[in-house]
Protein backbone atom coordinates (compact mmCIF):
# COMPACT_ATOMS: atom_id res chain seq x y z
CA UNK A 1 0.00 0.00 0.00
CA UNK A 2 1.36 3.60 -1.20
CA UNK A 3 2.34 5.85 1.76
CA UNK A 4 0.55 8.85 0.89
CA UNK A 5 -2.45 10.66 2.86
CA UNK A 6 -4.80 13.19 1.54
CA UNK A 7 -2.69 16.14 3.28
CA UNK A 8 -0.13 14.91 0.82
CA UNK A 9 -2.22 14.43 -2.09
CA UNK A 10 -3.50 18.41 -1.20
CA UNK A 11 0.18 19.37 -1.32
CA UNK A 12 0.84 17.68 -4.65
CA UNK A 13 -1.67 19.54 -5.79
CA UNK A 14 -1.68 22.95 -4.18
CA UNK A 15 2.04 22.68 -5.56
CA UNK A 16 1.01 22.56 -9.36
CA UNK A 17 -1.35 24.73 -8.91
CA UNK A 18 1.23 27.22 -7.71
CA UNK A 19 3.26 26.07 -10.12
CA UNK A 20 1.23 26.68 -13.21
CA UNK A 21 0.73 30.18 -11.60
CA UNK A 22 4.05 31.41 -11.12
CA UNK A 23 4.85 30.12 -14.79
CA UNK A 24 1.78 31.87 -16.41
CA UNK A 25 2.46 35.45 -13.80
CA UNK A 26 6.43 35.26 -15.08
CA UNK A 27 5.53 34.61 -18.52
CA UNK A 28 3.03 37.31 -18.76
CA UNK A 29 6.03 39.63 -17.23
CA UNK A 30 8.19 38.59 -19.81
CA UNK A 31 6.33 39.48 -22.53
CA UNK A 32 4.90 42.81 -21.17
CA UNK A 33 8.82 43.79 -20.69
CA UNK A 34 9.67 42.40 -24.25
CA UNK A 35 6.44 43.38 -26.24
CA UNK A 36 5.91 41.92 -29.73
CA UNK A 37 9.72 41.73 -30.01
CA UNK A 38 9.92 38.70 -28.23
CA UNK A 39 10.03 36.69 -30.76
CA UNK A 40 12.16 38.82 -33.08
CA UNK A 41 14.86 39.12 -29.84
CA UNK A 42 14.78 35.04 -29.69
CA UNK A 43 15.79 34.59 -33.22
CA UNK A 44 18.35 37.16 -33.05
CA UNK A 45 19.89 35.33 -30.27
CA UNK A 46 20.11 31.72 -31.97
CA UNK A 47 22.78 33.31 -34.91
CA UNK A 48 24.86 30.52 -33.97
CA UNK A 49 24.87 27.29 -32.35
CA UNK A 50 26.70 27.90 -28.87
CA UNK A 51 24.50 31.58 -28.90
CA UNK A 52 21.44 28.80 -29.38
CA UNK A 53 22.66 26.45 -26.61
CA UNK A 54 23.20 29.11 -24.39
CA UNK A 55 19.68 30.22 -24.92
CA UNK A 56 17.88 27.72 -24.34
CA UNK A 57 19.89 26.86 -21.32
CA UNK A 58 19.14 30.58 -19.64
CA UNK A 59 15.63 30.34 -20.91
CA UNK A 60 15.23 27.17 -19.48
CA UNK A 61 16.38 27.79 -16.10
CA UNK A 62 14.40 30.76 -15.70
CA UNK A 63 10.87 29.41 -16.68
CA UNK A 64 11.73 26.04 -15.28
CA UNK A 65 10.29 23.76 -17.94
CA UNK A 66 12.26 22.55 -20.85
CA UNK A 67 8.57 21.41 -21.75
CA UNK A 68 7.52 25.10 -22.34
CA UNK A 69 10.53 25.80 -23.83
CA UNK A 70 10.63 23.25 -26.72
CA UNK A 71 6.82 24.05 -27.55
CA UNK A 72 7.99 27.54 -28.04
CA UNK A 73 10.72 26.56 -30.29
CA UNK A 74 8.09 24.60 -31.86
CA UNK A 75 5.73 27.44 -32.70
CA UNK A 76 9.04 29.26 -34.03
CA UNK A 77 10.38 26.81 -36.36
CA UNK A 78 6.48 26.17 -37.99
CA UNK A 79 6.14 29.75 -38.43
CA UNK A 80 9.29 30.07 -40.57
CA UNK A 81 10.72 32.46 -37.84
CA UNK A 82 13.18 30.05 -37.09
CA UNK A 83 15.27 27.59 -38.78
CA UNK A 84 14.87 23.50 -37.62
CA UNK A 85 19.19 23.70 -37.23
CA UNK A 86 18.52 26.56 -34.68
CA UNK A 87 16.30 25.10 -32.74
CA UNK A 88 18.15 21.82 -32.26
CA UNK A 89 21.03 23.73 -30.43
CA UNK A 90 18.39 25.36 -28.36
CA UNK A 91 16.22 22.12 -27.27
CA UNK A 92 20.44 20.75 -26.64
CA UNK A 93 20.59 23.63 -23.83
CA UNK A 94 17.34 23.18 -22.46
CA UNK A 95 17.80 19.67 -21.34
CA UNK A 96 20.84 21.40 -19.93
CA UNK A 97 18.49 24.54 -18.38
CA UNK A 98 16.03 22.01 -17.13
CA UNK A 99 18.75 20.03 -14.79
CA UNK A 100 19.26 23.63 -12.87
CA UNK A 101 15.89 23.31 -11.68
CA UNK A 102 17.06 19.56 -9.69
CA UNK A 103 20.45 21.66 -8.49
CA UNK A 104 18.59 24.56 -7.64
CA UNK A 105 15.72 22.28 -5.38
CA UNK A 106 19.12 19.60 -4.02
CA UNK A 107 19.92 23.11 -2.50
CA UNK A 108 17.87 23.09 0.05
CA UNK A 109 19.14 20.05 1.88
CA UNK A 110 22.57 22.66 2.46
CA UNK A 111 19.99 24.82 4.82
CA UNK A 112 21.01 21.47 7.55
CA UNK A 113 24.60 22.40 7.63
CA UNK A 114 23.90 25.96 8.75
CA UNK A 115 26.83 28.49 8.00
CA UNK A 116 26.62 31.20 5.45
CA UNK A 117 25.64 27.98 2.73
CA UNK A 118 22.28 28.68 3.86
CA UNK A 119 22.08 31.83 1.65
CA UNK A 120 21.95 29.46 -1.45
CA UNK A 121 19.34 27.41 -0.14
CA UNK A 122 16.02 27.08 -2.22
CA UNK A 123 13.83 29.01 0.72
CA UNK A 124 16.44 32.07 0.79
CA UNK A 125 16.79 32.40 -3.20
CA UNK A 126 12.91 32.23 -3.24
CA UNK A 127 12.55 34.47 -0.71
CA UNK A 128 14.92 37.07 -1.78
CA UNK A 129 13.68 37.06 -5.14
CA UNK A 130 9.80 37.60 -3.69
CA UNK A 131 10.95 40.62 -1.52
CA UNK A 132 12.28 41.91 -4.46
CA UNK A 133 9.99 41.65 -7.16
CA UNK A 134 7.15 42.71 -4.51
CA UNK A 135 8.83 46.05 -3.99
CA UNK A 136 9.31 46.18 -7.82
CA UNK A 137 5.61 45.94 -7.92
CA UNK A 138 4.40 47.93 -5.54
CA UNK A 139 6.95 50.56 -4.96
CA UNK A 140 7.88 51.76 -8.64
CA UNK A 141 6.25 53.56 -10.68
CA UNK A 142 7.89 52.63 -13.71
CA UNK A 143 5.56 49.89 -16.02
CA UNK A 144 8.44 48.31 -17.01
CA UNK A 145 9.63 47.57 -13.39
CA UNK A 146 6.62 46.32 -12.68
CA UNK A 147 6.75 44.28 -15.24
CA UNK A 148 9.54 43.26 -13.97
CA UNK A 149 8.29 42.77 -10.35
CA UNK A 150 5.96 40.32 -11.74
CA UNK A 151 8.86 38.11 -13.52
CA UNK A 152 10.41 38.03 -10.30
CA UNK A 153 7.64 36.94 -7.95
CA UNK A 154 6.18 34.56 -10.84
CA UNK A 155 9.68 32.65 -10.23
CA UNK A 156 9.22 32.82 -6.79
CA UNK A 157 6.06 31.63 -6.75
CA UNK A 158 6.87 28.83 -9.25
CA UNK A 159 10.17 27.81 -6.94
CA UNK A 160 7.70 27.44 -3.83
CA UNK A 161 5.33 25.64 -5.90
CA UNK A 162 7.88 22.57 -7.29
CA UNK A 163 9.31 22.88 -3.70
CA UNK A 164 6.57 21.94 -2.14
CA UNK A 165 5.12 18.92 -5.06
CA UNK A 166 8.63 17.70 -4.03
CA UNK A 167 7.86 17.53 -0.27
CA UNK A 168 4.47 15.95 -0.83
CA UNK A 169 5.62 13.05 -3.15
CA UNK A 170 9.16 12.98 -0.54
CA UNK A 171 7.40 9.45 1.18
CA UNK A 172 7.08 7.63 -2.29
CA UNK A 173 11.07 7.88 -2.63
CA UNK A 174 11.69 4.62 0.22
CA UNK A 175 8.10 2.95 -0.58
CA UNK A 176 8.18 -0.16 -1.93
CA UNK A 177 5.11 -0.52 -3.73
CA UNK A 178 6.15 2.60 -5.59
CA UNK A 179 9.55 1.61 -6.60
CA UNK A 180 8.08 -1.61 -7.87
CA UNK A 181 5.75 -0.06 -10.23
CA UNK A 182 8.64 2.23 -11.45
CA UNK A 183 10.31 -0.50 -12.19
CA UNK A 184 7.89 -2.73 -13.80
CA UNK A 185 6.91 0.26 -15.90
CA UNK A 186 10.41 0.67 -16.77
CA UNK A 187 10.95 -2.82 -18.13
CA UNK A 188 7.54 -2.88 -20.01
CA UNK A 189 8.71 0.97 -22.34
CA UNK A 190 12.04 -0.45 -22.78
CA UNK A 191 10.84 -3.79 -24.20
CA UNK A 192 9.36 -1.03 -26.54
CA UNK A 193 12.33 0.64 -27.50
CA UNK A 194 12.13 -0.37 -31.33
CA UNK A 195 8.71 0.34 -32.06
CA UNK A 196 9.08 3.88 -30.51
CA UNK A 197 12.65 4.24 -32.60
CA UNK A 198 10.71 3.57 -35.61
CA UNK A 199 7.48 5.47 -35.15
CA UNK A 200 10.00 8.12 -34.05
CA UNK A 201 11.61 8.10 -37.55
CA UNK A 202 8.34 7.47 -39.47
CA UNK A 203 7.40 10.85 -37.51
CA UNK A 204 10.20 12.68 -39.00
CA UNK A 205 9.76 11.83 -42.55
CA UNK A 206 5.89 12.58 -42.69
CA UNK A 207 7.14 15.88 -40.73
CA UNK A 208 9.79 16.60 -43.71
CA UNK A 209 7.54 15.56 -46.01
CA UNK A 210 4.65 17.61 -44.83
CA UNK A 211 7.09 20.31 -44.48
CA UNK A 212 7.89 20.45 -48.66
CA UNK A 213 4.54 20.26 -48.99
CA UNK A 214 3.66 23.18 -46.75
CA UNK A 215 6.10 24.94 -49.09
CA UNK A 216 5.00 23.95 -52.24
CA UNK A 217 1.31 25.43 -51.65
CA UNK A 218 3.21 28.45 -50.28
CA UNK A 219 5.19 29.20 -53.27
CA UNK A 220 2.78 27.64 -55.62
CA UNK A 221 5.65 25.41 -56.88
CA UNK A 222 5.70 21.93 -58.36
CA UNK A 223 8.59 19.30 -57.98
CA UNK A 224 10.95 19.54 -61.02
CA UNK A 225 11.31 16.71 -62.95
CA UNK A 226 15.44 15.96 -63.32
CA UNK A 227 17.03 14.75 -66.84
CA UNK A 228 20.34 13.46 -67.28
CA UNK A 229 19.76 15.57 -71.36
CA UNK A 230 21.24 18.30 -72.31
CA UNK A 231 17.45 19.93 -72.73
CA UNK A 232 15.67 22.04 -70.20
CA UNK A 233 12.59 23.75 -69.74
CA UNK A 234 11.00 26.00 -67.37
CA UNK A 235 7.43 27.14 -67.47
CA UNK A 236 6.21 30.21 -65.49
CA UNK A 237 9.43 30.08 -63.71
CA UNK A 238 9.84 32.57 -60.66
CA UNK A 239 13.49 34.45 -59.07
CA UNK A 240 13.12 32.22 -55.67
CA UNK A 241 14.51 35.68 -53.78
CA UNK A 242 12.26 37.75 -55.03
CA UNK A 243 8.45 38.15 -53.65
CA UNK A 244 6.61 36.26 -56.01
CA UNK A 245 3.67 38.90 -56.03
CA UNK A 246 6.28 41.84 -57.77
CA UNK A 247 8.63 38.90 -59.96
CA UNK A 248 7.76 38.76 -63.65
CA UNK A 249 7.51 34.72 -64.45
CA UNK A 250 9.83 33.40 -67.16
CA UNK A 251 9.17 30.82 -69.97
CA UNK A 252 13.21 29.62 -71.05
CA UNK A 253 13.59 26.34 -72.72
CA UNK A 254 16.93 25.48 -74.20
CA UNK A 255 18.56 22.39 -76.21
CA UNK A 256 15.80 20.95 -77.87
CA UNK A 257 15.29 23.37 -81.24
CA UNK A 258 18.29 25.27 -80.18
CA UNK A 259 21.61 25.64 -77.94
CA UNK A 260 22.01 29.01 -78.36
CA UNK A 261 20.07 31.68 -76.50
CA UNK A 262 20.57 35.62 -76.81
CA UNK A 263 18.88 37.53 -73.56
CA UNK A 264 18.68 41.46 -74.92
CA UNK A 265 16.71 44.33 -73.70
CA UNK A 266 17.07 47.73 -72.07
CA UNK A 267 18.85 48.17 -68.35
CA UNK A 268 16.81 47.06 -65.34
CA UNK A 269 14.32 44.87 -67.88
CA UNK A 270 15.26 41.43 -66.17
CA UNK A 271 17.74 39.94 -68.25
CA UNK A 272 20.45 39.30 -65.13
CA UNK A 273 17.31 38.29 -62.80
CA UNK A 274 16.32 35.72 -66.09
CA UNK A 275 20.26 34.35 -65.54
CA UNK A 276 20.25 34.09 -61.91
CA UNK A 277 16.32 32.32 -61.96
CA UNK A 278 17.83 29.55 -64.28
CA UNK A 279 21.07 29.30 -62.09
CA UNK A 280 19.33 29.30 -58.39
CA UNK A 281 16.42 26.88 -59.53
CA UNK A 282 18.89 24.20 -61.11
CA UNK A 283 21.01 24.72 -57.48
CA UNK A 284 17.71 24.23 -55.61
CA UNK A 285 16.86 21.10 -57.90
CA UNK A 286 20.15 19.84 -57.14
CA UNK A 287 21.54 19.91 -60.60
CA UNK A 288 25.25 21.54 -61.08
CA UNK A 289 25.30 25.04 -62.04
CA UNK A 290 28.02 25.93 -64.67
CA UNK A 291 29.33 29.52 -64.25
CA UNK A 292 30.44 31.00 -67.78
CA UNK A 293 31.96 34.39 -68.95
CA UNK A 294 31.67 35.96 -72.47
CA UNK A 295 33.84 38.86 -72.64
CA UNK A 296 33.41 41.27 -75.80
CA UNK A 297 30.07 41.88 -76.09
CA UNK A 298 29.83 45.45 -75.46
CA UNK A 299 31.51 45.95 -78.21
CA UNK A 300 28.94 44.19 -80.93
CA UNK A 301 27.65 46.25 -83.60
CA UNK A 302 30.30 49.41 -82.74
CA UNK A 303 32.77 50.58 -85.69
CA UNK A 304 30.68 49.83 -88.69
CA UNK A 305 28.42 47.02 -87.43
CA UNK A 306 31.31 44.61 -87.60
CA UNK A 307 31.32 41.74 -84.75
CA UNK A 308 34.11 41.53 -82.41
CA UNK A 309 35.75 38.48 -81.54
CA UNK A 310 33.72 37.08 -78.41
CA UNK A 311 35.96 34.80 -75.77
CA UNK A 312 34.09 32.39 -73.72
CA UNK A 313 35.19 30.50 -70.29
CA UNK A 314 33.49 28.13 -68.35
CA UNK A 315 34.54 27.28 -64.94
CA UNK A 316 33.59 24.21 -62.89
CA UNK A 317 30.87 23.01 -61.71
CA UNK A 318 28.86 24.35 -58.36
CA UNK A 319 26.75 22.55 -56.13
CA UNK A 320 24.33 23.95 -53.78
CA UNK A 321 24.26 22.22 -50.46
CA UNK A 322 22.41 24.59 -48.54
CA UNK A 323 19.06 25.04 -47.05
CA UNK A 324 17.14 25.82 -50.09
CA UNK A 325 14.25 27.39 -47.84
CA UNK A 326 17.05 30.03 -46.65
CA UNK A 327 16.93 32.93 -48.78
CA UNK A 328 20.22 33.97 -47.20
CA UNK A 329 22.22 30.61 -48.23
CA UNK A 330 20.63 30.68 -51.60
CA UNK A 331 22.02 34.54 -51.99
CA UNK A 332 25.35 33.88 -50.92
CA UNK A 333 25.27 31.05 -53.22
CA UNK A 334 24.68 33.55 -55.66
CA UNK A 335 26.88 35.79 -54.85
CA UNK A 336 29.65 33.18 -55.32
CA UNK A 337 28.75 31.84 -58.40
CA UNK A 338 28.76 35.85 -59.29
CA UNK A 339 32.70 35.97 -57.82
CA UNK A 340 33.49 32.96 -60.10
CA UNK A 341 32.57 34.73 -63.18
CA UNK A 342 34.32 38.15 -62.27
CA UNK A 343 37.51 36.15 -61.53
CA UNK A 344 37.10 34.14 -64.71
CA UNK A 345 36.37 37.70 -66.86
CA UNK A 346 39.44 38.89 -65.39
CA UNK A 347 41.65 35.87 -66.13
CA UNK A 348 40.08 35.99 -70.20
CA UNK A 349 41.07 40.00 -70.01
CA UNK A 350 45.02 39.19 -69.27
CA UNK A 351 44.87 36.53 -71.65
CA UNK A 352 43.28 38.87 -74.72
Amino acid sequence: MLCVGISNVISLFSGIALFLFGMALMGDGLKQVAGNKLELILYRLTGSPVKGFLLGTGVTAVIQSSSATSVMVVGFVNSGMMKVRQSISIVLGAILGTSITGWIICLSDIGSTGGWMDLFSTATLTGVISVIGIVLRMASKDPAKKHIGDILMGFAVLMFGMSTMSAAVSPLREDPTFIRILTSFSTQVGSLEPQFTYSYDAMLKIDLLLAKARLAVEQNAFMPAVSDTVHFKLNKARHPLIDKKKVVPVDIELGSEYDTLVITGPNTGGKTVTLKTIGLLAAMSGAPVVPACIVGTDRIMQKGGFLPKLSIMYGEPMHFTGDKRDKEQLEAFSQEIMAHIAVMREEIEKIS
